[in-house]
Parts: C-alpha cells; structure tokens; sequence
C-alpha cells in the first residue's frame, strides 16, 4: 500500500493498522525513527499489549543510510561481482 505519512489522514491509518485489535496483530517492526506518531509511548496508548521494535542504523540510535548498513553487516559480499565467489 501507499500511504502519505505527511498527512493527519495517513498517520492515523497507519496508526489505526498498527494498534488494530485481534489475537494475530500487536507486532509492530519499524526503520523510522521512533518519534512524534510513531512514539511508543503513543501508540500503546492504544494498544496496551504492544510489541513494538525499532532497527536503527548505528549503535548509538542514529539513523543510517541503507548502503551504510548493508555494508556493515557484509550484504555487498552476497550481491558482489558474479566472478566473485
């Protein structure tokens, strides 16, 4: 799906679909930064029973870029050159 995160009508769906009742559902995995909206304290505060985490770029909390990750954990050794072995 695509959803305008920039919009109050795109936040709460998010919202809405992050915090939904049932057995199956409460899990919630996210590479955004966990602020504003997407501030645990908050969304369990609609859903109580949350389970909520975060995968953050760096050690310290800061954010990365995907090509820094993927070459810190050695990604580019699966996708290098084809004579490469």
């Amino acid at each position: 799906i695509q959803v305008d995160i920039r919009s109050d009508e795109g936040r709460e769906l998010l919202t809405s679909l992050i915090t939904a009742p049932g057995a199956d559902a409460g899990m919630f995995l996210t590479n955004f930064p966990a602020v504003g909206w997407l501030d645990y304290d908050r969304l369990s505060g609609r859903r109580s029973d949350l389970v909520m985490v975060s995968i953050v770029g760096n050690h310290d909390g800061t954010t990365a870029v995907d090509y820094t990750v993927n070459s810190a954990v050695g990604y580019p050794m699966v996708t290098g050159p084809a004579e490469h072995e």
